[in-house]
Formats: C-alpha cells, structure tokens, sequence
C-alpha cells in the first residue's frame, strides 16, 4: 500500500489550491463588481452618428454594440489590460462620479447624449448629460466627461466622438 509523505502531500494540495483560486479570480485590477456601461445618443432625426453602448466587466471584457438603422447591430469585442481596468477605477474615484447628478442638460430637448453607469463597491449609479457642449464648464459636466474620455481612451466611438 502506498503511504504518502504528509509533507508532500500539503504541497500539493496548497499549490493546486494556489492555482485554482487564481484561475476563478476576476481581474485583480478591479473589485469584482466594477462594471461600466457608457452611450452615445443621438439626437433629432437630422443627427447622423450611430447609436452605440459599450460594456466593460471587471474581467477586462469590453463589449461594443453599435445599432445602425433597418440593420442588426454590430458587436466589438475587446480585452483591455489591467492598467486600462485601473485607470478607468481612478477616473471614477477622482470625477466623484457617484456624486454627480443623475442628469444634466442646458435644456429640455432632443439634443444628443452622453450616458454612463458604473457599479462599483455594491452601488450603481446612472448620469445621462445632454446638451454637453453648451454646459462644458459647469464642474459636474468636467467631472462626467473625465470618466467619459478615460472610456473613450480604452474603447474609442465608432464614429469619432470626442
């Protein structure tokens, strides 16, 4: 019969276990719920820039659905790297962003919009800011926009949109 070192065998228990936990950890970059989704809106029936959202999960995973009219959208997917996931973590924190209102615009009307909602630390929270060129100085909208440029710098708009 075979007797196994009691040594030898806490080795390799600990080291498959080593190797299991890392191989179900999410992306140790981000907490494990961080998730961002950022739009584009456009506005009236004369704007020509296409509908788009993009996912970003904690696993590094971004997902691009960019919605033509009368077609099926059309998906991208990319992986960003860990120094993407965490700077997109310090933009969060340093804009506040949870602390900026749910929505911004100059006025009421059918102008374009900029959305995001991130979660994160077990809170989500949505802001939808219209109108954003006429109201860039406003300090929510300079806010807003430094997680929405950290975004388009990891995952740039289809159509250009800065």
């Amino acid at each position: 019969m075979f007797r196994a070192n009691p040594i030898w065998f806490y080795e390799v228990v600990t080291s498959v276990g080593f190797f299991l936990t890392g191989c179900g950890r999410v992306n140790d970059a981000v907490q494990n719920d961080f998730k961002v989704v950022a739009s584009f809106r456009p506005g009236g029936f004369t704007d020509s820039r296409r509908l788009w959202e993009t996912t970003i999960t904690p696993d590094g995973r971004a997902v691009q659905e960019i919605l033509e009219y009368r077609e099926d959208p059309i998906r991208i997917t990319r992986t960003l790297s860990t120094t993407d996931l965490k700077s997109l973590d310090v933009s969060v924190t340093k804009a506040d962003f949870f602390t900026i209102r749910h929505r911004i615009a100059a006025s009421i009307t059918d102008a374009a919009s900029l959305n995001i909602a991130v979660t994160h630390k077990g809170r989500t929270h949505s802001v939808s800011v219209s109108r954003f060129s006429e109201i860039e100085n406003d300090p929510e909208v300079r806010r807003f926009l430094l997680v929405w440029f950290a975004i388009l710098k990891v995952v740039p708009s289809p159509d250009g949109i800065k």
